[in-house]
């Protein structure tokens, strides 16, 4: 069975998978670890200054960099679970909204499931049965889907 495990370095994100490393010793197959980075949408530069624009734009470069290392970190430790359990994983480090990346890369076709947690790093302090990534996942996706609580 083809997993894609959406990890956000929330609890929840690492319960999700715990749940993945069960189901892949007794269905082995693909196991993709998948983080996302928040892409904010582009705003209206149009009357701001050149030389501003570019600050800003080299500072969100910057920070845009820098999550993508730390996803990365969170990713290659959640990989070491499944690598210390002798499970192979792969790790995707996207860019954009976050349900839209995992439901993209879902239904690519290489997927039976996507593994989730019920809320992420978002929704842990609001009072929400699911997050609103998980529910856009849910809505949006035509694999199946495994919600972690």
């Amino acid at each position: 069975m083809n997993l894609l495990v959406a990890i956000d370095g929330s609890e929840l994100s690492f319960k999700a998978a715990d749940v993945a490393i069960g189901l892949a010793k007794n269905c082995p197959g693909k196991i993709t670890l998948i983080s996302v980075v928040y892409q904010e949408p582009a705003y209206n530069a149009e009357n701001m200054p050149a030389h501003l624009l570019q600050h800003i734009l080299a500072a969100h470069e910057d920070l845009l960099e820098k999550e993508k290392e730390r996803s990365q970190m969170i990713l290659n430790f959640v990989a070491k679970k499944f690598e210390h359990e002798n499970i192979k994983t792969d790790t995707i480090v996207s860019v954009g909204f976050p349900s839209e990346e995992i439901v993209k890369n879902a239904d690519s076709g290489e997927y039976d499931m996507i593994i989730i947690g019920c809320k992420g790093l978002t929704s842990l302090t609001r009072k929400m049965f699911i997050g609103s990534v998980t529910e856009r996942v849910i809505y949006y996706s035509s694999c199946n889907i495994l919600v972690v609580k």
